[in-house]
């Protein structure tokens, strides 16, 4: 054998495994990146996207692929992301609304090619992706404290004035929405419960245990009320499963505490008072958006008509009005058409019609069925959190599709979580 032909068998050896852990680091910068705002994702985004073409092709992800029912959640993903294109043949309507759309919901589309034809890299670990999730959302949370430690702690700060403090925090600082914030601190703490699960360490537990009581209060004094109300959901059921699996005696009387603290911080959060949610903008938007799905109830008006139908009704909504020019003042330059439906299933239903409102509902069920074991009670977490958040924003804004689409794909993908 030559020196050349030892010198490339040493890389056809060394190649496939250094891809890999290529596409590892790339994967968890990716994810760790997801809690910022777009324009900072899209680095990672890319680097994942080589890292992974890049394993799939030199490893021969597609080579092991085998069918199984569990392929029918991306084949319901693929169809989703494939009816804009089928519904827009009959739009009679070309603009930014409709490429906007494409965009922001290519994630159904990758990753569900991804999951149907090629097999997950298995050195991407959940314990990997779980750290890399708490790491990111207790740094975050810290950075946004420490940066403005003189104006929070003084003698003067209230819990109230930190709550309306830190969304301008939040903003000037990470350049993302409270809902994009929160959904990811939600995803961050069901991590730390997954991890305290699946960990036989004692100090590891404690840790994890830490990690979810910090980002729980995090989001209790957050502004945004889904995550608000999203989280305490979650800790009940942590707790439920927690103390029923080590301590069940302790079960009555911690669930108590518990809804106690809940109810004092629901009467303390701003956001939370009767006549907030009375006059919440929200109530007038559904309406005006049911009206246009029961001109087009069984097939829908397509994406593009029907966020324009949606944007020009808008406006001339006397019952929106404050609502618009509340959004104005903050952002002269606002764009309307970024005005949407606050509610993933009507905006599906507005867009599809009937079938629309279907297959939404078989993207959140769907991945939960099909799986069995802890991957199913894992996966039904994150599930949870994005059909909750779903139900007050649409898929076209603030839900981190690429985020939900990953989780879906991870989790059903890889091998039994034993073996992790």
């Amino acid at each position: 054998m030559t020196q050349i032909d030892s010198y490339t068998n040493k890389i056809k050896t060394i190649l496939p495994q250094m891809v890999e852990w290529f596409n590892v680091i790339s994967t968890l910068y990716f994810i760790a990146s997801l809690i910022l705002s777009f324009k900072y994702q899209k680095p990672a985004i890319y680097i994942y996207s080589i890292s992974t073409a890049l394993d799939i092709i030199i490893n021969k992800r597609y080579l092991n692929a085998k069918w199984d029912k569990t392929k029918y959640t991306f084949i319901i993903m693929i169809t989703y992301y494939s009816c804009i294109w089928i519904w827009h043949i009959f739009e009679q309507c070309n603009s930014t609304i409709f490429f906007h759309s494409t965009d922001t919901r290519l994630p159904f589309l990758i990753f569900g090619i991804l999951g149907l034809c090629f097999n997950i890299n298995p050195k991407i670990k959940l314990s990997y992706i779980a750290y890399t999730m708490i790491i990111s959302a207790i740094t975050a949370v810290i950075y946004v404290i420490l940066r403005k430690y003189d104006i929070i702690f003084t003698s003067t700060t209230t819990i109230d004035l930190f709550r309306q403090l830190l969304p301008h925090i939040r903003h000037e600082l990470l350049h993302v929405t409270h809902i994009e914030f929160n959904v990811y601190l939600n995803c961050a703490m069901s991590m730390c419960f997954i991890q305290f699960m699946e960990s036989n360490k004692r100090v590891e537990k404690i840790l994890l245990t830490s990690s979810i009581i910090f980002i729980f209060i995090a989001l209790l004094l957050n502004e945004g009320r889904t995550g608000f109300a999203t989280a305490s959901i979650l800790f009940f059921i942590f707790i439920v499963i927690t103390i029923y699996y080590y301590k069940p005696k302790f079960l009555i009387p911690t669930l108590l505490v518990f809804i106690i603290t809940i109810v004092l911080f629901i009467n303390g959060h701003e956001r939370l008072n009767i006549d907030n949610i009375e006059h919440d903008p929200r109530g007038s938007i559904w309406k005006l958006t049911t009206e246009i799905i029961k001109e087009e109830p069984l097939l829908g008006h397509g994406v593009c008509c029907g966020r324009q139908l949606f944007v020009e009704r808008s406006i001339n909504n006397p019952n929106m009005t404050h609502f618009w020019e509340h959004w104005y003042q903050l952002y002269p330059n606002y764009n309307k058409n970024r005005f949407h439906c606050h509610n993933a299933y009507l905006e599906s239903m507005l867009e599809f019609g009937v079938f629309g409102m279907i297959i939404t509902i078989l993207i959140f069920l769907l991945p939960i069925l099909l799986l069995t074991n802890k991957k199913q009670l894992y996966l039904s977490l994150f599930i949870l959190i994005f059909s909750i958040q779903a139900m007050f924003e649409s898929f076209t804004f603030h839900l981190q599709i690429i985020l939900f689409c990953w989780l879906i794909y991870f989790f059903t993908n890889i091998k039994q979580i034993d073996s992790n």
